[in-house]
């Protein structure tokens, strides 16, 4: 990926400020969509959306996305993998905005991916950096259990679980943000969760604003 490319990714949404996506003729920030459909999700299966359930997924996605990034990085990006991509990364978006909202903090979480974007200086993403998404899954994953008071979580991490799990919610968000900045992807992941809602809403899962 040239340098320059990155930047003019980097510049075009720190210029533009909040993405918006448009469904139904009503624009909705693009990890507000997510999280309305990772509840919308919810309501079309019930059972077994407890934060640990979430902390399973979260394990099971954050797996997927990391062999799409390694296959994109060990191959070439062609549209079905560059729509493989597009998709891990909204079900491990999902995940996060899903465990935030089971604790009421989405409202203190940015609701727009070019926030992440537009607030690091650009650079080319490299193998290391798809190891480090894995790390933060798993901080993010112990955050969780420090929400729930599992085990000797709170003596060794301290008092203020909610506090620790936006941040490290934030660090995997900025990790994941980092590639749709690399391989400019955010316009395509926004056309993906149009399709997805839309789909979600056709089902009865979530209500569109009129």
């Amino acid at each position: 990926m040239k340098k320059d490319y990155i930047i003019t990714c980097y510049d075009k949404y720190k210029l533009t400020g909040v993405c918006m996506v448009t469904i139904n003729n009503a624009k909705i920030e693009n990890l507000t969509a997510i999280y309305d459909m990772a509840l919308g999700l919810e309501r079309w299966f019930p059972n077994n959306n407890s934060a640990f359930a979430y902390g399973t997924r979260l394990c099971e996605e954050t797996g997927e996305l990391v062999e799409a990034l390694v296959n994109v990085e060990d191959g070439e990006m062609n549209p079905d993998t560059k729509r493989h991509l597009i998709k891990e990364i909204e079900d491990v978006l999902q995940i996060v905005t899903g465990v935030l909202g089971i604790y009421q903090l989405n409202d203190r979480f940015p609701k727009d991916l070019s926030r992440f974007i537009s607030s690091e200086t650009p650079r080319q993403a490299t193998k290391n950096d798809i190891i480090s998404i894995s790390v933060y899954a798993g901080q993010f994953a112990d955050a969780i259990n420090h929400m729930e008071s599992q085990g000797i979580k709170k003596q060794k991490r301290g008092n203020n679980p909610a506090e620790r799990l936006l941040e490290k919610a934030h660090t995997f968000v900025a990790q994941i943000a980092l590639f749709l900045q690399h391989y400019d992807l955010l316009d395509e992941l926004e056309n993906q969760i149009k399709d997805d809602y839309l789909s979600l809403a056709e089902r009865g899962f979530i209500e569109l604003i009129a």
